[in-house]
């Protein structure tokens, strides 16, 4: 990601989730840090992972805390990634990852805090789905 996006990332991020990010840089690769409370109040945290020709392709979303999350009926959800149902991909190294737009809707113009809104969005209906059972594809309409 070139400076100019850089700046531009995070201050729409700053603007919308203040004090509740961080880049981070290991070696040459960027991520980006996010702590996430839903309306119930539970905390949760992400990990956005950025590719080196970001925008131009699709990050990467890991759920990192809780280090496991479990369906209505009890089941590991990265035991049964991916999941369209439940809008979840293969896990990476054991670790949730969060299905937030397919490839082909895609654009570069699609900015990080838009992909962390749909993070918050697919938290809120996974808490859903404990209490109801319904998939998440129920609450976010795909």
């Amino acid at each position: 990601m070139d400076k100019q996006r850089y700046n531009i990332e995070y201050a729409i991020l700053q603007r919308n989730f203040p004090g509740r990010f961080l880049f981070k840089k290991k070696g040459q690769e960027l991520s980006l840090d996010m702590g996430m409370k839903t309306s119930a109040g539970k905390v949760y945290r992400i990990e956005i992972r950025i590719p080196r020709d970001y925008p131009a392709s699709v990050p990467i979303v890991l759920l990192n805390y809780p280090d496991t999350l479990r369906t209505y009926r009890g089941e590991l959800l990265a035991d049964i990634s991916p999941s369209h149902a439940m809008h979840t991909l293969a896990p990476q190294a054991g670790v949730l990852q969060l299905c937030h737009y397919k490839l082909e809707n895609w654009h570069p113009n699609v900015t990080l805090y838009k992909v962390a809104l749909k993070c918050l969005i697919w938290l809120e209906a996974y808490e859903n789905h404990l209490t109801t059972g319904r998939p998440l594809t129920e609450y976010l309409g795909v």
